[in-house]
C-alpha cells in the first residue's frame, strides 16, 4: 500500500481510505479479492454517493 500512497495523495483521496480499501499484494490476493468482492458493501459510503 505504501507504494500507492503518492498516487492516492495526488488524486486527493489518501485521507479517505477506509475498510473498503484493499491492498492487492500478489496474484493470490487478487483472486481472493474477486471471490470476496460480492460480499463487499461499505455502508458508510452510501450517504456520500450522488446519483445524478
Amino acid at each position: 500500500m505504501a507504494d500507492a500512497i503518492p498516487l492516492l495523495e495526488k488524486a486527493g483521496i489518501a485521507g479517505d481510505l477506509d475498510e473498503g480499501t484493499i491492498e492487492l499484494k500478489d496474484k493470490k490476493t487478487v483472486s481472493t479479492f474477486f471471490e470476496e468482492v460480492g460480499n463487499l458493501r461499505v455502508w458508510a459510503r452510501e450517504p456520500s454517493v450522488k446519483l445524478n
